[in-house]
């Protein structure tokens, strides 16, 4: 049947379920780094992981939208380059331009 997902998808998308709190935590690590790069020199107070996560979230629920056809395995790697990507691009900046 075309509609029931295969195992595969299956799978990946457990595995993103349970790396989930991982995930988050690594969006909200990548947010502490920028946010000591960027707005900490600005005069604004420094934040833990914690609220970062925090903010991350709250930042997700407000803009994401459902991407109702995207694979499973698209979706985490997404969630793992992304950060990455983000987090070289502001260490380029902060090295190199600031």
């Amino acid at each position: 049947m075309a509609d029931e997902p295969d195992n595969t998808e299956l799978a990946i998308g457990c595995v993103s379920f349970l790396a989930s709190p991982l995930l988050i935590w690594w969006d909200g690590w990548v947010l502490v780094h920028l946010w000591r790069w960027f707005l900490v020199p600005l005069g604004i107070v420094n934040i833990s992981t914690a609220h970062a996560c925090g903010i991350g979230l709250l930042i997700s629920y407000m803009t994401q939208k459902c991407l109702p056809h995207r694979k499973q395995s698209e979706l985490l790697a997404w969630n793992i380059t992304t950060p990455a990507v983000v987090l070289l691009i502001g260490y380029v900046i902060q090295r190199w331009f600031l």
